[in-house]
């Protein structure tokens, strides 16, 4: 597990865009969505009121499987956004961040 936990510390302290998929199962009173390369990230928010929108969330810890953080901001939907279906500068970073 070390080996897979280590090159997630990079990003502990990056702000990433997540996309929600709705409220934690195990924590209602967190939301949970995924970063452009599937790893999970839980955060505190109300995740029936974001499902389905793009927020940047400052990761705070980081494991293998899953990322914790904070959101900073809620960008919107994906599909309003400009140059959504081809990245743009914060997926650029994104991906050369989580590039695990």
């Amino acid at each position: 597990m070390e080996v897979a936990t280590e090159p997630a510390q990079r990003c502990r302290g990056r702000t990433l865009e997540v996309l929600v998929e709705g409220p934690n199962p195990k924590n209602p009173r967190q939301a949970f969505g995924r970063l452009r390369h599937n790893k999970l990230v839980y955060f505190g928010g109300d995740g029936k009121e974001l499902h389905g929108q793009l927020v940047m969330v400052r990761l705070d810890e980081c494991n293998a499987f899953s990322m914790f953080g904070e959101v900073v901001e809620v960008v919107g939907n994906r599909a309003a956004m400009p140059g959504a279906a081809v990245g743009g500068p914060v997926l650029a970073e994104a991906r050369e961040a989580v590039a695990v």
